[in-house]
Formats: structure tokens, C-alpha cells, sequence
């Protein structure tokens, strides 16, 4: 019979190896393949109504997608104009959808941003060009110093996720912000912008937090983000700690929507949270997080893992996680893109993964049966 402490150097060598620490990792009970019929999926989002909305590649044009939730494809509309120009323009694009008003963003690497109508897939309003911005970088939120310093916005900025926050207040206040996420000189940055929520007019953007901590090139992408509706924002960055994961330094980062705004409560590192990358997230009703990754701990932590679901209950304190692997394609390695959660009482659970083309569905109850 093996010994506690044999069985506990087996655990750790699992955990050093796969990526998974077994304290976290919860059993399987109904994950599916959700969809197959689309090309390398990216982005992903559900609508007000429950539809599933993904964004993926296409040959003159990538497409929107829109699903209902029985996978029966509603309606599908080219991104831009069609052309091979914006089929590489859009490629690898993210999205998120506005809880107040029901509009879908769509954030390019390239930092366009388009707004779609949820029923028509069609754009409706002005696109907004990042590039095309003065975004204030001036005093940015370094989490790995500690400090507030200057951000430079190189010509060879790439963006990855977008997160919308729309409050509203009765008819006196109301507030809409996107979160959007980028690399810039091999630095993860997330840059704010607030619009006017009637014309979406670009009222200010500023970058507002960044890590200046070393990374592997295996992390040289943007990270995930997301928004709960109480106002927490969550993301992921490199950090330079005494407990940092080897080769996988980045950790859950959270802030308040409005940190900026005041430069109290300043962003924080979540404990014991190092060796968590992340490429998509989302939040559900109840304001829980899940981050779409290729897996957690030393050796997963590449966008190229067996891949996983981390789960990260709210309120934020005292902070957990779990960890949901995908299964759906055993032994194999996949490229978890985006996730999103079903506004619908099932409150399902979505993950793209693009080089199996495919949409991967989960129970709530992997999540939240906890």
C-alpha cells in the first residue's frame, strides 16, 4: 500500500505535468459537442434572448453565427465588407454582449470595434477604431510594480477580449465602459473606454493596466477579461511572486469598474491564484467568472493544452477556483478560444474551441454544484 507521503509526491508530479492540481479538479458529468459545422471559432457570446452567438472564419469573410439553444443554426452574416481584406482584418475576433441593451461588441486584433444588432447580425452603428483614438497612457496601473507609470501603444499592438459594463441608475445615471485587453511590446495591457450610451461617441480611453513582469513567448497574447454586473472586473497578468508558478507566471487580477475614475482600490492579485493564464472569459447572472484556458500549473500553461474551463465563484473573497477540463476530445490538445454562459434558466456553459472547430457545451452543474 502506497504511503501518504508517496501518494503525495504522485499528486505533485501530476499537478507539475498536466497542468492540473487534483485539490481543484472536479469529475465530468455531461459535457457535449455543441457545434461542428464552423471554421476555426474564436469569439463567442449569448444574447438576451439565449441565442449562442460565435464568430469564426470564413473564405471572402469570417461570419457570425447565431445558434439557438438546441444548436440549430438561426442565421449566419459576413463580418465587414465581404473581401479577403477583412477576412484577415477579423480573424481571431472576440465578443461580449451589452446586459442593458442587447448589443453584441466585436473586438478585432487589429482594434476595430463593430457593434451588431443581436436580431440582424448587422452592424448598427459607427465602428469604432482604437488605432484611430487618443488613448491617455500616462499613468497606468503597473500590478506586477505596484505603481502608476507610462504605457507605450506600439503601431504593432495586438488586441484580444472585450468585456461591456452598462449600468443604469433610474434616468439620472448611467454608465457604459468596454474592457478591452491587448499585448503591446510583449506587454499585456487592459485599456478602458467609456461610451456615450445613446450614440456610443467615445468619451474617453485610457489604458489603464499593465504588467511589466517577465513571460514566456508561450504568453505573448492578450488575456481574457470580464465584467460582472456588480461592477468587478477580472482578468489575468504576469506576476513576479515568491509562490509565481516556473514558466507560468500569470494570475487572476481584479479591480473595480471604476478604479480609474478615483485611483483607490487599486487592482489586486488574487492569493495563491499563480499559474492561471487565460485567452476568453465571461460571468454568468450571479456574477461567477470562468476563464477559458489550455490548462493551469507549469507545463499546461500555453494556449496549446489538453485544455479547461476555471471556474471562480463571486464574491471574489475568500477566493476559489476549480478547474473543469475539457473531455470532449480525450488526448488530445486543444486551443480553448472564448467562453460564455446561456442567459436562459439552464445557465449553460460555452467554449470555443478553434482547431477542432468546434463548440463545446457544459452543464451549470460541472460549475455550480460546488
Amino acid at each position: 500500500m502506497l504511503s501518504a507521503k508517496t501518494i503525495l509526491v504522485v499528486l505533485s508530479l501530476f499537478t507539475w505535468l498536466c497542468g492540473y492540481d487534483p485539490m481543484h479538479t472536479q469529475a465530468q458529468t455531461g459535457q457535449e459537442l455543441f457545434a461542428n459545422q464552423l471554421s476555426m471559432p474564436e469569439g463567442l457570446t449569448t444574447d438576451l434572448q439565449g441565442r449562442i452567438v460565435a464568430h469564426s472564419s470564413g473564405v471572402s469573410a469570417t461570419l457570425l453565427t447565431q445558434f439557438t439553444p438546441d444548436g440549430m443554426v438561426l442565421a449566419q452574416a459576413p463580418v465587414g465588407i465581404s473581401g479577403p481584406i477583412d477576412s484577415l482584418r477579423f480573424m481571431g475576433s472576440q465578443l461580449d454582449t451589452d446586459p442593458v441593451s442587447g448589443r453584441i461588441y466585436l473586438l478585432s486584433p487589429n482594434g476595430d470595434i463593430l457593434i451588431i444588432g443581436p436580431d440582424t447580425l448587422q452592424e448598427i452603428a459607427e465602428r469604432i477604431s482604437i488605432r484611430g483614438l487618443k488613448v491617455d497612457t500616462s499613468a497606468v496601473f503597473d500590478v506586477n510594480a505596484e505603481s502608476f507609470n507610462s504605457f507605450d501603444l506600439t503601431s504593432e499592438t495586438l488586441f484580444g477580449d472585450i468585456a461591456v459594463f452598462h449600468s443604469r441608475v433610474g434616468n439620472t445615471s448611467e454608465q457604459l465602459k468596454l474592457f478591452l485587453t491587448g499585448l503591446s511590446d510583449g506587454f499585456p495591457f487592459v485599456l478602458q473606454l467609456q461610451l456615450d450610451p445613446t450614440t456610443d461617441d467615445v468619451i474617453s480611453s485610457r489604458v489603464i493596466l499593465t504588467s511589466t513582469a517577465i513571460a514566456p513567448d508561450s504568453l505573448s497574447l492578450p488575456r481574457g477579461i470580464a465584467v460582472n454586473t456588480q461592477g468587478s472586473v477580472l482578468t489575468t497578468l504576469p506576476v513576479s511572486t515568491a509562490d509565481a508558478v516556473i514558466d507560468c507566471p500569470d494570475a487572476v487580477v481584479t479591480f473595480a469598474h471604476n478604479f480609474s475614475d478615483t485611483e483607490v482600490n487599486l487592482p489586486q492579485v488574487l492569493p495563491a491564484s499563480s499559474g492561471i493564464p487565460s485567452w476568453g472569459m465571461t460571468t454568468d447572472a450571479n456574477g461567477n467568472f470562468y476563464l477559458a484556458t489550455g490548462g493551469v500549473g507549469n507545463m499546461a500553461c500555453l494556449r496549446s493544452g489538453v485544455g479547461a474551463l476555471v471556474f471562480v465563484p463571486f464574491p471574489l473573497a475568500p477566493f476559489t477556483f476549480s478547474i473543469v477540463p475539457i473531455t470532449v476530445f480525450p488526448a488530445s490538445i486543444s486551443h480553448p478560444q472564448d467562453t460564455a454562459v446561456s442567459r436562459l434558466s439552464d445557465r449553460s456553459v460555452y467554449v470555443t474551441i478553434g482547431n477542432f472547430n468546434a463548440i463545446v457545451r457544459f452543464p451549470a452543474t460541472d460549475f455550480l454544484a460546488q
